[in-house]
């Protein structure tokens, strides 16, 4: 669109709100993971992958995502780590269809979503996609992004660490805040227990998406998901 070009609003027509997970992750809207170093988003973000990649409802899901969608595809940008021996196993654990997943270690475009047409893009961590956290927010970068989200239909899953307090991170962090539709916030409860919650959310009330709690279950070889529940 031009910078003079208009649309007027009669020309337009309302529709629902589609989500991906019901309250908490939007589809064709940017949403943020937020938590401290080491809590488990990267391993939440691939555990929530398996399901779009089966068609598994989301874990307690209510309204339309309760239900079993088709199976769907899946881009990964993640840039801390490696594919091989963290990435696939956990994906493992987690039963995906790895035939769903592609990983691409540059920014994402338009021809990379007509190519392989996800649903679910993830982004690991927001900071190395923009090119260093401790620079200025690159806003044509973070513009690009909620644009390929509202013209593509995908859900956008950006990683992020929650800044230190009183750094000059912390600038960075709410501007990155503001754009994301929906911010979700992972903490420890102790040390396999998590908490999920939502922080902001632009797209409906606070109270609808009540907090939930999971643990991390490892065999000693591999580590998953397990046990959701809304009873805190």
């Amino acid at each position: 669109m031009s910078e003079t070009a208009a649309i007027h609003l009669s020309e337009l027509t309302s529709k629902p709100l589609d989500w991906l997970w019901e309250g908490r992750i939007p589809l064709g809207k940017l949403t943020l993971l937020d938590g401290d170093p080491g809590v488990g988003k990267t391993l939440l973000a691939l555990h929530l992958a398996a399901r779009v990649s089966k068609g598994t409802p989301m874990p307690l899901a209510k309204g339309s995502s309760a239900f079993p969608e088709e199976p769907a595809n899946i881009l990964l940008n993640i840039a801390d780590d490696t594919l091989s021996d963290t990435v696939i196993p956990r994906l493992e654990a987690a039963s995906a269809d790895l035939s769903r997943f592609w990983a691409i270690d540059r920014e994402i475009n338009a021809d990379d979503i007509a190519r392989y047409q996800p649903k679910l893009i993830i982004i690991d961590p927001l900071s190395s996609y923009l090119g260093g956290r401790d620079e200025q927010p690159n806003r044509h970068t973070i513009q690009s992004l909620t644009r390929l989200a509202r013209e593509s239909g995908a859900a956008i899953l950006a990683i992020q660490d929650l800044p230190e307090e009183e750094t000059e991170n912390e600038r960075w962090y709410v501007e990155i805040q503001a754009a994301a539709r929906v911010v979700l916030v992972v903490t420890a409860l102790d040390q396999t227990l998590r908490r999920l919650a939502v922080e902001k959310t632009n797209l409906r009330s606070l109270s609808e998406a009540r907090p939930l709690v999971y643990r991390h279950d490892s065999d000693g070889e591999s580590i998953k998901i397990a046990n959701w529940s809304d009873h805190l």
